[in-house]
């Protein structure tokens, strides 16, 4: 996947399935990063998934799950950072 919209990194990284367990998924987590694509994400190679899980209609291709969106999604917290400054944190 070419992420270099959001990261700027020059070479394609390599995501993964996620595991198909129950446990809840964080993006911002080290090692979850593996299983989310990002907006503006390029997806240059797939192993498809099976025909089963495709919505009717698609032939072949990878399924994703939209988590965020908007200010909530990744590349919005950076849009929102460069307008508004980061928050500041105060410690008494």
């Amino acid at each position: 996947a070419d992420e270099s919209f959001l990261t700027g990194e020059t070479m394609p990284i390599q995501k993964f399935p996620a595991p198909s367990d129950e446990r809840p998924r964080n993006p911002e987590a080290g090692g979850d990063k593996k299983h989310f694509l990002y907006s503006g994400t390029a997806l240059l190679h797939a192993v498809g998934a099976d025909a089963s899980e495709l919505p009717p209609g698609v032939q072949s291709g990878a399924l994703a799950v939209v988590t965020h969106t908007g200010a909530r999604s990744t590349r919005g917290a950076l849009l929102r950072s460069l307008l508004f400054g980061s928050p500041l944190k105060l410690q008494f």
